[in-house]
């Protein structure tokens, strides 16, 4: 894919709201991306519970 083309779909992107782009010609594609492919929030910690006390006898 040309340089001038490539640098114009960063162009489009920057101007547009979209996060990714991706195009394909015949066998070649590019894909242009504002973020990484990182996860926008951290998982929650699973906590488990404590077993509750045995019963006294």
């Amino acid at each position: 894919m040309d340089i001038r083309k490539v640098k114009k779909l960063i162009e489009l992107l920057e101007e547009s709201g979209i996060d990714e782009l991706e195009i394909k010609e015949g066998e070649e594609s590019v894909r242009i991306s504002r973020h990484s492919k990182q996860p926008a929030y951290a998982p929650q910690p699973v906590y488990a519970q404590a077993p509750a006390p045995a019963a006294a006898p």
